[in-house]
């Protein structure tokens, strides 16, 4: 369901058919609630492990790579220790919805999609030269927001498919192929709102009492059935 068809659901529901004060301020007003909800929804069953689908993520198409060396002072002359060229994302990555353990992306590959990278922790990352069975497969950690993928420096771009915060974002998010979508550019109400249709009654819900918490209060005649 549109982003804009969840609002108007949520002020319909709120006040049982009438806008609310300035549509625009009203819309941005409950699109936070609406993300702050959904976050809450998502994190909930991600750590019961319970199924979402993929409508739940956003993709990056062509997030641009440029090289980074792994020496964590460069203001330090490191080149006797022969440190490691890795990859990196030019731009952070989008504020994302956190599980316990971190970042909830579902892949990472190249453009044509020929190469997909595994995930390791930052930590993690630094011992897999020592697995003799996966020491030179591609893999791609996070560190200060940004993606690293290494075992490669060839690439130029990655596509990402991850669960962010706001999808409203992935729209200004930076392309190495520019701004296509300025030419015909998405109205946000017009975007697909990422979570999964049964999902979206319990969003609206909690939307509204996020609103007002006496919603639950309130006499049944006055509420939108």
């Amino acid at each position: 369901m549109k982003i804009g068809e969840i609002i108007q659901r949520v002020q319909t529901r709120y006040s049982s058919g009438e806008e609310l004060g300035t549509a625009k301020l009203m819309r941005r007003y409950v699109y936070t609630k609406m993300l702050s909800v959904r976050a809450t929804l998502v994190f909930n069953k991600i750590n019961k492990k319970q199924f979402l689908s993929k409508w739940n993520y956003s993709t990056l198409s062509c997030i641009e790579l440029v090289k980074a060396d792994k020496n964590a002072c460069p203001c330090l002359n490191l080149s006797e220790c022969n440190c490691k060229i890795v990859l990196k994302s030019k731009y952070k990555l989008p504020k994302p919805l956190n599980k316990i353990s971190g970042y909830i992306i579902d892949s990472v590959l190249s453009v044509d999609d020929t190469v997909q990278f595994s995930e390791k922790t930052y930590v993690g990352q630094k011992w897999s030269k020592y697995d003799k069975h996966t020491s030179k497969k591609p893999y791609f950690y996070i560190k200060d927001d940004y993606l690293y993928v290494s075992n490669t420096i060839k690439l130029k771009a990655l596509s990402v498919t991850l669960m962010v915060f706001d999808p409203i974002g992935v729209l200004s998010y930076p392309s190495i192929c520019g701004n296509e979508e300025e030419i015909c550019p998405l109205y946000p109400m017009d975007i697909e709102f990422p979570i999964d249709e049964d999902l979206i009654d319990t969003l609206v819900e909690l939307t509204v009492k996020e609103l007002d918490p006496a919603y639950s209060t309130r006499p049944k005649e006055n509420i939108e059935k």
